[in-house]
């Protein structure tokens, strides 16, 4: 009977939790940006259009488009025209009006202009997987030649260094800065009801050695320990983001099924917490036994 109250209340805590979080494709499954969404330009006289094709189950916001003139490297405001899209209620937007299979951005070309002039239009855009992923704001640029009719992409051009105010030398933190930064932290951590009694403990143990020799070596070791394990994990999300991962601290907890076992996990503890499942004495006090032993 405990065992199924067990069964019965895991699953109504894991029920809302399998709802609110879909079991999503791989990034693998998702095409790249700029096959997803594909940008060209059209001539019409003094106009022109920007139209994107969208692959299907791929949509771009309405807000989302922006688009920006540069005459001999000048910016230039021109307004845009677009046409109204389909309302959508947005998980990270609320309601917003997105485009489905293609948009056409209607623009007007910039008028007396100097045969020479060189004419660059940046456009942007943002869109959404039906799936669940959402990519960034992507913008490319373009060289826009009027008396031909045609255009070309090329890579935007790096801002000057002299363009905006340099930072203040206090704005660029030194390895000193950073490294009491981190002991601050560190020591805010060990004050966590999850750490303090773990060092209260080491430090009652140690206080217990005779040997003043061991007791360094212990606490050296102990320091290592710790040390060497934040340094492998640090080791091992840097292998994976230069393999082209964009994971970051904490990245395992945006797994679903992780997500799924913890609610398992907890469900378990919440039961024997509650007395509807005990677990043997043997296994429970095999932490304090460790703690306990002098060697």
């Amino acid at each position: 009977m405990k065992m199924l109250h067990m069964l019965l209340l895991s699953l109504l805590f894991l029920s809302p939790v399998a709802a609110a979080s879909p079991m999503l494709p791989a990034d693998d499954d998702f095409l790249p940006v700029e096959q997803a969404y594909q940008l060209s330009i059209e001539f019409d006289g003094p106009r022109l259009w920007l139209v994107w094709q969208m692959a299907d189950n791929y949509y771009l916001y309405r807000h989302g488009f922006a688009h920006q003139w540069h005459v001999n490297g000048q910016p230039l405001a021109v307004e845009a025209i677009l046409p109204g899209g389909i309302v959508k209620q947005d998980d990270y937007f609320g309601e917003v009006e997105v485009y489905y299979r293609q948009a056409a951005l209607e623009l007007t070309l910039p008028q007396g202009l100097a045969p020479d002039d060189e004419l660059l239009l940046t456009a942007s855009s943002q869109g959404c997987a039906d799936a669940g992923l959402c990519y960034p704001p992507y913008s490319q640029t373009f060289v826009i030649d009027r008396a031909g009719s045609s255009y070309r992409q090329v890579e935007p051009a790096a801002p000057s260094p002299a363009a905006g105010p340099a930072l203040p030398a206090a704005a660029d933190p030194s390895l000193a800065w950073g490294l009491l930064a981190a002991l601050l932290g560190g020591l805010i951590l060990n004050l966590m009801p999850c750490v303090f009694p773990v060092l209260s403990i080491k430090a009652l143990q140690l206080v217990r050695e005779q040997n003043v020799r061991q007791m360094r070596l212990h606490g050296l070791l102990y320091m290592a320990g710790v040390v060497a394990s934040f340094l492998l994990i640090a080791a091992l999300l840097l292998f994976l983001r230069s393999a082209g991962n964009a994971i970051g601290w904490g990245f395992q907890l945006q797994n679903p099924w992780l997500i799924a076992c913890l609610v398992y996990l907890f469900v378990v503890l919440a039961m024997n917490m509650a007395g509807l499942v005990q677990f043997g004495l043997r296994w429970m006090g095999v932490g304090q036994s460790l703690t306990e032993r002098g060697d």
